[in-house]
């Protein structure tokens, strides 16, 4: 489904609560509003107030302001969706189009953080003990589990925590994904595949979206990994050429391209026609042999259990 650009997109509306949720008022005199909604995680909610108020040339201070405090809750509805913030900041912002107070909001679960754990062990608990366990007089609930999350058991070993923190282990460990819901202060478990199904809707800019940046970091490129393990254990062993690195050229041959006949279709940017035959040359030829090699690596296993096995045998018969 394609969203046309003149599609209405309805109004965020906030009402500022106090920590008990009793209602204050609703948030008129804003602008810059801006929810980030962020999936498994906690949202977040940015939104200016105007240090001054009034119209026909006549301002006062803006009585909203003595109002905002922080941990005061935020109650936001849009899409036919409502998210509870707690406000966490406030940041005095002056600029030509005048003075206002920028104030940055945190999803409810954001609370959690204030909640320490100092150690948290258990040997075998499944998903919706250790939830009910983290979640203990919070004012959380659990809600909803995926059955075959539920059947999986873990060891937990956790110190010097936050709830939070202590909850996204929790979920780590058993693969799944929470989502809260701050209106019943609740929390459901997921499996990855069970949400996020794709809708069919389309952004791009006009429709939704104001800008997109694609940035290119040269800092980011790198032509050689060295991946290693435990004790640093290397890939020596298991790598056909021999060495403890990967080598990929890709980006500074790029858009190199030939044909069959090694005829030169598109040159490199970076890279002589020579240099990119080579590099190709020599891939071609690794992952050939490299298929032959980890053949005879599995012949080698299996001819090492065997040796294991006459070994014991061996011993068996010495006694």
């Amino acid at each position: 489904m394609r969203i046309s650009k003149h599609t209405e997109v309805k109004d965020l509306r906030l009402a500022l609560m106090k920590p008990n949720r009793k209602k204050i008022g609703n948030i008129v005199d804003k602008f810059n509003e801006t929810i980030t909604m962020n999936y498994g995680k906690t949202h977040e909610l940015s939104f200016s107030v105007p240090l001054k108020w009034g119209y026909f040339h006549r301002y006062k201070d803006n009585p909203l302001l003595e109002l905002l405090k922080p941990w005061y809750l935020i109650k936001a509805e849009f899409y036919g969706m409502t998210e509870w913030f707690v406000i966490t900041k406030r940041t005095k912002s002056m600029n030509e189009d005048g003075a206002s107070y920028i104030y940055e909001c945190k999803s409810l679960p954001f609370l959690l953080t204030k909640y320490k754990v100092r150690r948290f062990e258990e040997t075998s608990i499944n998903l919706k003990e250790a939830a009910n366990s983290c979640l203990k007089n919070t004012g959380w609930k659990v809600d909803h589990i995926d059955s075959e999350l539920n059947t999986k058991y873990r060891q937990f070993d956790v110190t010097s925590s936050t709830k939070l923190d202590l909850l996204y282990t929790i979920c780590e460990k058993f693969g799944a994904t929470p989502l809260f819901n701050t209106e019943n202060m609740t929390v459901s478990f997921y499996k990855d595949t069970d949400k996020g199904t794709y809708k069919g809707l389309w952004f791009k800019t006009g429709q939704y979206i104001v800008d997109i940046n694609d940035i290119e970091d040269t800092e980011e490129v790198t032509t050689r990994l060295y991946p290693t393990g435990k004790d640093g254990i290397g890939i020596n062993s298991v790598n056909p050429t021999g060495q403890a690195y990967i080598d990929d050229f890709s980006y500074f041959l790029y858009p190199f391209n030939r044909d069959e006949n090694r005829n030169v279709i598109q040159k490199s940017n970076y890279m002589s026609n020579e240099l990119c035959h080579a590099i190709l040359d020599y891939n071609l030829i690794v992952n050939e042999q490299g298929n032959k090699f980890h053949l005879l690596l599995e012949q080698q296993k299996q001819v090492e259990e065997k040796k294991t096995v006459l070994k014991n045998e061996q011993y068996t018969l010495e006694l």
